[in-house]
């Protein structure tokens, strides 16, 4: 199901940690993978470019990018902060200045395809112009990619920000799923190395929800996943002024009764699991659902979580909006957002 990712870096260190993890899954999956650079327009300073320099009406023009110079010890490619003058540019039009910029961010991503394809991974660079979380999702369905992975967070020329707002964005926009990974968790594997055990899938009981299903049994069965269907239960109270009596949906009966439901409805989604030969087991949890979910990613060490959103036609359950921008924040697991089927 995942056979092409693409990858926006933004010649950040937290946008290129992003790569063991990918690396991992293309050798398993035998995924190709597609290394992006969105270049800012507006971003390209051409006023400094036209002060002569005294010595030879000319001035530097830095670049900040990564180059991968050696292998990691768990396979992938190191990626080292590397920051230096290519060059001198006199008094260019903003096209030359471009086309300058676009000249060294493909020879960086050149520098990564390489490295990649010595460890057997199909991988191509593509460079582009515009908005960042636009061209992302442009580029995505130009090269029929049906996976994007980005780090949550990662600023500066190239792209300008591969950021909150920018990973927002994408998930809200994209037409098929965004795996997202916080720089905590990324720094994590480029000193430990990766290890994936479970997928951790929260439901609420909707169809919306269970979009994300058929991705959750792909990666599961091709990564030997254990899978962990999870549901949280709010119980609260409620007051009313037309009633002298306090009306209590927490009660203990009530509650009993909506878990057993819950836990119904999950071990009917895990039957169904099973009989594809997974390993699949249930949680029902009580709180509110960001909260709970995020608890229970917290003490099951080598998740993958994976969820869907609301996407783009609007606020249709919270769990499917707010809860997902929580999880993906505050987990600190990888999470992969699955967009509903009808903007598949």
């Amino acid at each position: 199901m995942f056979d092409k990712i693409l990858i926006p870096l933004d010649g950040t260190e937290l946008s290129a940690s992003i790569l063991l993890y990918v690396t991992l899954l293309a050798k398993t999956l035998g995924t190709r993978l597609v290394v992006l650079s969105v270049i800012d327009p507006d971003s390209l300073d051409t006023a400094s470019l036209g002060e002569a320099d005294s010595r030879d009406h000319r001035r530097p023009m830095s670049f900040v990018g990564f180059i991968p110079i050696e292998r990691h010890a768990h396979g992938a490619p190191v990626i080292r902060n590397w920051h230096t003058t290519t060059g001198y540019v006199a008094d260019r039009s903003v096209s030359q200045v471009a086309e300058h910029a676009e000249s060294q961010a493909r020879t960086e991503l050149n520098a990564i395809v390489t490295l990649l394809g010595s460890q057997g991974i199909n991988a191509e660079a593509v460079v582009a112009f515009g908005d960042a979380a636009d061209k992302i999702v442009e580029v995505a369905r130009k090269k029929d990619c049906d996976l994007i992975a980005m780090s949550t967070h990662g600023r500066n020329m190239v792209s300008r920000a591969i950021l909150g707002s920018v990973t927002d964005k994408v998930i809200r926009t994209a037409h098929v799923p965004t795996l997202t990974i916080t720089p905590e968790k990324a720094k994590q594997y480029w000193e430990n190395g990766v290890k994936i055990s479970k997928i951790l899938v929260p439901l609420d009981g909707s169809k919306l929800a269970e979009t994300v299903l058929p991705y959750v049994e792909d990666l599961a069965r091709r990564l030997s996943l254990e899978v962990v269907l999870i549901e949280a239960v709010k119980i609260f109270n409620v007051y009313t002024p037309y009633s002298g009596a306090l009306l209590y949906n927490g009660d203990d009966h009530i509650s009993v009764g909506v878990e057993e439901d819950a836990g119904d409805y999950l071990n009917g989604v895990a039957a169904t699991l099973r009989n594809t030969g997974l390993d699949v087991r249930c949680r029902v949890v009580r709180g509110s659902p960001g909260a709970s979910i995020i608890e229970a990613a917290q003490a099951m060490p080598d998740n993958l979580i994976a969820m869907t959103t609301h996407g783009r036609s609007g606020f249709r359950r919270l769990m499917l909006g707010s809860v997902t921008e929580a999880v993906i924040r505050s987990s600190g697991d990888p999470v992969v957002v699955v967009p509903p089927m009808d903007e598949i």
